[in-house]
């Protein structure tokens, strides 16, 4: 419960410092429990008679990386929005919160959840008014569903606060890359780093960068780790090959030479 009370009043706090300098209006927002999703809140409506739709784009990724999802709305002459934006703590961390067709909003949050709100004195149509980017901290298979609290997400015109469907997102995390060290790839700074990423492919690719010009070839190699040069065996058997004519044609010197000394 007191959780609740202080999410509620941490979200008014910022709708207040979004209104102070807002020409347009911005419905003003209460929170329910982190990870509410869609509910019947006023201004959110999952109908199809709904005036705008602010959705949250998909992602996926392994553990480790990070993904950036879009906040976007379909809409025209949108001039205001206030999300309140929740997720599985346990599989996303938050990083930040970018503005996009939208100044940077101003925002609030905790694990697992956080409100944006920001508007402009003129509506444009369907705009991306922000991107969230995350960091995957769950393993793989996991997915953590991205989820508006109705009753605190909802965008306006440049009068009047629409009736708003919400869509929600997910992240999925993925397999990460296994390396062993068998190969060398020289990136364009010049750094040097081995391995082989192990999979179905017969192939691999060692990539050199040529430190004059900065220019990067790339040379084929077979998943026995040969590069396609000489077979070690074909060297051997040319060298023996050519011992073996030097010899004779030592020996038929020889022969010929001893002959003409008899003859005297």
């Amino acid at each position: 419960m007191s959780s609740n009370v202080t999410r509620h009043a941490a979200v008014l706090f910022v709708v207040g410092l979004a209104l102070a300098g807002a020409v347009a209006p911005v419905a003003v927002a209460t929170t329910g429990a982190a990870g509410a999703g869609v509910d019947a809140g006023v201004g959110a409506t999952g109908e199809t008679d709904a005036e705008a739709t602010l959705s949250v784009g998909s992602a996926s990724a392994p553990a480790g990386e990070t993904v950036t999802v879009p906040i976007a709305v379909d809409g025209t002459g949108i001039a205001g929005y206030q999300a309140n934006l929740t997720w599985d703590e346990s599989v996303l961390r938050l990083e930040s919160v970018s503005g996009a067709d939208f100044s940077k909003p101003v925002t609030n949050g905790g694990p697992g959840w956080v409100f944006m709100t920001q508007s402009q004195s003129d509506g444009v149509d369907s705009p991306t008014v922000a991107t969230v980017t995350f960091t995957v901290v769950g393993d793989a298979g996991d997915e953590a569903a991205l989820s508006f609290v109705a009753r605190d997400s909802s965008v306006n015109n440049e009068s009047a606060q629409l009736e708003t469907a919400l869509e929600s997102g997910a992240v999925a995390v993925g397999e990460s890359a296994t390396v062993s060290e068998d190969s060398v790839a020289t990136t364009t700074d010049g750094t040097t780093s081995r391995g082989t990423a192990t999979g179905d492919s017969a192939t691999t690719v060692a990539a050199t960068t040529d430190g004059d010009d900065g220019t990067t070839t790339s040379q084929g190699v077979d998943a026995d780790g040969d590069d396609g040069g000489p077979s070690p065996l074909l060297l051997v058997a040319g060298l023996l090959g050519a011992s073996g004519v030097l010899g004779v044609g030592y020996f038929l010197g020889q022969r010929g030479g001893g002959g003409g000394d008899s003859g005297e």
